[in-house]
């Protein structure tokens, strides 16, 4: 039997009169059932396509239904995959065959993505997604060859953050959106900015992924009797490195979280801040002041709170820690052209 191990999965992979059938199962003895099956049906003379799924051609949307609930489903990343899965769609078409998604149509998606505006490191994590799903397709016999899908090396790797000074006028920004638009309504939905700043100051101050603080139930935060501070205790299957860790609220950031708990009566304070609906804030925040760098993004909430532990004299390490680096070189991104940093070796150097 050609069973073999591939992490946590049992794979049947052979080949019969130069064709290819492969398939992971949980199990060794479901992959060398399946192959035995295969092969006897062969042997007999008859179809095996029922049993190698290519009686019925797969489209994109069945591709990606399946393996959202398979794989992504309930996972930290859940939001971002079905923002990806409505744009793979999009741009391919819902019904179009899973055969039919070539090098070629790859190719096209990505200068599409270009042409958007989107970097090496968000190209990244878009194809990604999408190198998931076709491999999920080939593994079940569904997709027979998979395209080349590239990776791009970032040609800047120095992260983008706010000064205290750009921070205060995101700040501005947002008091005035509230005088102007608060409770107006839209294609109907009713703005809340005031929420809005709520949830940015709650990012920018713990530096949680969105992916994160999503899925924050109001229990995982406690107060410290000894330590006199309230912690956030961020679950392992919320956390993108799929690690438990634990950070400090500041008085602020506890404000804003008391705010939504006890006087709005939310279970999850952040869980309605969607890609979606923070893109739509926050795009109205980008238009107040005139940003028209894609890469000014709300994101830059979780590289501003990291810099500035950097920047005030925490460890590298504690910093990893806090923000769930799998690699401190990670972590040392947000280090690089500190320029206060430069000032105080420079200090420390005229005063040795």
């Amino acid at each position: 039997m050609a069973t073999r191990k591939i992490k946590d999965r049992y794979q049947a992979d052979f080949m019969i009169k130069g064709e290819r059938y492969r398939r992971s199962f949980d199990a060794a003895s479901g992959a060398e059932e399946w192959e035995a099956a295969v092969r006897g049906r062969i042997a007999l003379g008859y179809n095996a396509d029922d049993l190698t799924g290519k009686s019925e051609a797969k489209t994109l949307s069945a591709v990606l239904d399946a393996v959202y609930n398979a794989v992504w489903k309930g996972q930290a990343q859940e939001d971002d995959c079905i923002y990806q899965i409505k744009r793979f769609e999009e741009h391919f078409g819902a019904d179009i065959p899973i055969e039919a998604i070539t090098t070629e149509s790859i190719d096209g998606y990505v200068e599409h993505l270009k042409a958007l505006g989107n970097k090496a490191a968000t190209l990244n994590c878009t194809l990604a997604k999408l190198r998931k799903a076709l491999r999920f397709a080939r593994d079940r016999g569904w997709l027979t060859k998979l395209p080349t899908i590239p990776r791009f090396q970032p040609k800047n790797r120095n992260l983008l953050w706010w000064s205290d000074e750009e921070v205060q006028a995101i700040y501005n920004a947002l008091d005035e959106l509230v005088k102007e638009r608060e409770g107006t309504e839209q294609n109907g939905h009713v703005y809340d900015f005031n929420g809005f700043k709520r949830f940015f100051t709650w990012q920018l101050e713990t530096g949680m992924r969105p992916s994160e603080l999503r899925l924050l139930h109001k229990d995982r935060v406690t107060f410290d009797k000894v330590e006199k501070v309230w912690l956030v205790h961020i679950a392992e299957n919320t956390s993108k490195n799929g690690k438990f860790r634990v950070i400090a609220a500041t008085p602020l950031a506890w404000s804003v979280f008391n705010h939504e708990t006890e006087l709005n009566g939310k279970e999850f304070p952040w869980s309605e801040w969607t890609r979606d609906s923070t893109r739509l804030y926050w795009n109205h925040v980008r238009a107040k002041l005139g940003k028209t760098d894609p890469e000014w993004k709300f994101y830059l909430t979780r590289h501003t709170c990291a810099s500035r532990l950097l920047q005030r004299g925490v460890w590298p390490q504690d910093v990893q820690t806090w923000c769930g680096h799998a690699d401190l070189k990670t972590t040392m991104l947000y280090a690089k052209n500190d320029a206060k940093s430069v000032i105080r070796a420079y200090a420390v150097l005229q005063h040795g």
